[in-house]
């Protein structure tokens, strides 16, 4: 039963296919939490029939969350597309019916939002969100405007956020389609895959190293 309070609880929600998951998702995670009361990464349960474009199942990916510092926990599964707000209004993680959904997405996933009135975009004061500076300035200003908000969910933008993987190459690769790309060109060089491993993943020992690897190796080779 959906109880009612006078407080706002604002859950963050970053959705999208995840079709390899990696240090740049995790950056976005953590600062979107920053802002939120909760946040959570959302993914489809479906299996695609584009095995090209979308090779890992929601098993493997849960898995490679794993080893960016994403727990299984803060991950919801949809039986529908992750871009639909109605999968998250009307399932058990709404117990609030003060609750707002504040979704965070890529520039090219802005049109595959729907649930119609329920999403709007933020109004401009909110523009310096995109990037994520003075995080306290900003969740005080969400906090205070959003007793205001009319909507069951609305949505920021993130610019770009793949160029937040340093440490290797990978920081000049702008989507999943080319990293996938780019590993298919390292497989049966142990050397190339294991500094491809450690620029998109953390992991304590050689062990963790191999799962990651096998997981990659079955979709990508």
């Amino acid at each position: 039963m959906k109880t009612i309070s006078k407080k706002r609880n604002i859950i963050g929600l970053f959705p999208g296919r995840f079709q390899l998951p990696h240090k740049g998702h995790k950056y976005v995670y953590d600062k979107l939490s920053q802002i939120t009361d909760k946040t959570y990464i959302v993914m489809s349960e479906a299996i695609s029939k584009d095995i090209e474009n979308n090779p890992f199942t929601i098993h493997d990916r849960i898995k490679l969350f794993k080893y960016i510092g994403i727990p299984k926990e803060k991950i919801i599964t949809v039986v529908g597309g992750p871009y639909n707000s109605y999968n998250i209004i009307n399932s058990s993680l709404i117990t609030n019916i003060n609750t707002i959904l504040l979704y965070v997405i890529g520039e090219k996933d802005e049109d595959r939002l729907t649930g119609g009135s329920y999403f709007e975009k933020l109004h401009s004061d909110f523009d310096k969100i995109n990037n994520f500076k003075d995080l306290p300035s900003i969740k005080k200003n969400i906090q205070e405007c959003c007793y205001t908000w009319k909507h069951k969910a609305y949505y920021i933008v993130m610019p770009n956020y793949y160029s937040y993987i340093k440490q290797t190459e990978q920081e000049k690769v702008m989507c999943a389609t080319n990293l996938r790309s780019m590993y298919k060109q390292h497989t049966n060089t142990p050397e190339l895959e294991e500094k491809f491993i450690k620029g998109l993943y953390t992991f304590k020992n050689k062990k963790d190293i191999k799962v990651i690897r096998d997981i990659l190796n079955s979709k990508l080779k």
